[in-house]
This record gives C-alpha cells, sequence and structure tokens, in this order.
C-alpha cells in the first residue's frame, strides 16, 4: 500500500513538473543520514551529488558529494550507516560547465512516470535552485535520451564515475 502511495505521489509530481526541476529529495535512498550530513555539514550554500548504484552491485548504497567552496567532501554510506568519510582533492565534478544540460527533461519522460531508481545506477543533483537526475547506464531505463543532452551526460557521467573509483580503490 505504502509503494502504491509513493507511486500516485511520484506520478502527479512527474506530471505537473518539468523532470529537470522536480525536487528529487524523496527519491534518494539512506535519506536520513544524507539529511543530517546536509544539515550538520552544509547548512549554507552548498552543491550536492548523490551516486547510488543498483541496489547489488556494490559494498554502498550512496554516495554523497558535498561541494562548499573550493572544498569537496564525500560521505560512503551503506543502508542509513556511514561507512567512510574524506575529502576529494579536485573539483572536477562541480566545475563541469554543462551539468545544467544533464538532468531528465519533460521531452524525455515517454513513461509518465518514475519507477523506482534502485532498478538502475543514478546521479541526482542539488543546489538551492534546482535538483534533478539522470541514469548511469548506457541505455536508460526510466526516460528516453535526447541525444543533444546525452552527450553531455556522458561527458560528466566519465567525470563522476573517476572520483568515484578513486574513493571507491582508496
Amino acid at each position: 500500500m505504502k509503494t502504491i502511495k509513493v507511486l500516485i505521489l511520484l506520478f502527479f509530481t512527474v506530471n505537473v513538473y518539468s523532470q529537470k526541476y522536480i525536487s528529487v529529495s524523496n527519491w534518494y535512498a539512506d535519506k536520513k543520514s544524507i539529511n543530517k550530513i546536509v544539515k550538520d555539514y552544509a547548512k549554507e550554500e552548498k552543491k550536492l551529488l548523490i551516486y547510488q548504484p543498483s541496489l547489488e552491485t556494490l559494498d554502498f548504497t550512496s554516495l554523497l558529494l558535498v561541494s562548499k567552496g573550493k572544498s569537496v567532501r564525500f560521505w560512503k554510506i551503506k543502508n542509513d550507516t556511514i561507512l567512510n568519510t574524506g575529502k576529494i582533492r579536485n573539483d572536477s565534478i562541480f566545475s563541469y560547465r554543462h551539468f545544467l544540460k544533464t538532468g531528465v527533461r519533460v521531452t524525455e519522460d515517454k513513461l509518465k512516470f518514475v519507477p523506482p531508481l534502485s532498478c538502475c545506477n543514478i546521479i541526482i543533483y542539488i543546489d538551492s535552485k534546482r535538483s534533478f537526475y539522470f541514469e548511469d547506464e548506457n541505455t536508460p531505463v526510466t526516460y528516453s535520451p535526447d541525444e543533444n543532452y546525452q552527450k553531455y551526460r556522458i561527458e560528466w557521467r566519465k567525470i563522476i564515475k573517476n572520483e568515484i573509483e578513486g574513493i571507491i580503490n582508496n
């Protein structure tokens, strides 16, 4: 019953607003830990990137990256438990200049609803003005990609994956 209510809520939310600007705060896992980190660490202007692999792929359920100025911190989380935290040496993720062209658009929403995002690897971006997601998949499941935007997703995804590989391997 709870799942049906969530799907109905998502259905109405997606049909009323552009996915590029939908608040994705209800879509990600590990909400308790992520919200606490954001509240404690990033009280003022901040940029967040949440990487969530599909449920069975890695030893974590979320990787939260928070940019404040030139500093980027990360938290590796599994089922609302913080496993590891640290800093990234460069700001290549948050300095990607075409990041606004990566969010899923209404024109790509052929499904007319967003299925549970645990089916695939997703990247969620949140700042004080906007929030959006796109999939870290060669063939997206939750939308039909527009090639005009997909090229930017691929570029940014490579940058993000490179940093995530560094975090995982350390």
